[in-house]
This record gives C-alpha cells, sequence and structure tokens, in this order.
C-alpha cells in the first residue's frame, strides 16, 4: 500500500465529495488498506470490501463512516479497470 500511496489517494479523492477530516487517520488507513487489497492484490473485490466495513463497524472512530467505506470501495471496485 505504501508504494502506490499517492496514486490511492488521488483514485479515493475523486470518489469523496469533501475530503475526509483531518482528525480521521483510522478512517484514511481502513480505505487505503482495502484500495490496494482491490486494485494490486490477488483479493476478491466482495472480500476486501466486506472486511474493511467489519472493521469500519468494529472501531468506534470510524462506526459512522460504514456506508461512506462501502460505497467508495464499491465505486472504486466497479471501475478499477479504466483507473489503472
Amino acid at each position: 500500500a505504501l508504494r502506490f500511496r499517492m496514486t490511492i489517494s488521488g483514485l479515493l479523492a475523486r470518489r469523496l465529495e469533501k475530503p475526509l477530516p483531518p482528525n480521521a487517520t483510522a478512517l484514511s488507513h481502513i480505505l487505503h488498506v482495502a484500495a490496494a487489497q482491490i486494485l494490486f492484490l490477488d483479493i476478491p473485490d466482495s472480500a476486501a470490501v466486506d472486511l474493511a466495513v467489519t472493521h469500519a463497524k468494529s472501531d468506534p472512530r470510524t462506526v459512522r463512516f460504514s456506508g461512506l467505506v462501502n460505497g467508495v470501495l464499491r465505486t472504486l471496485a466497479r471501475s478499477k479497470q479504466a483507473e489503472l
């Protein structure tokens, strides 16, 4: 995920209506890891999205963003061939 961090950040930013809150580092990490799994690893998209949403729901800091995690990552998964 670190090698492609800027690429992933740009792809995620294009799918967000407004930037993430500055104190939402846990949310940012969840999105970045899941995006790396979707884009660069041999992991089924649905599994990466499900794991990220489950993680977001289990953390009190990110539970309110679980819908955002789902929407952003599903959109990324649908358009990944066009993006790379």
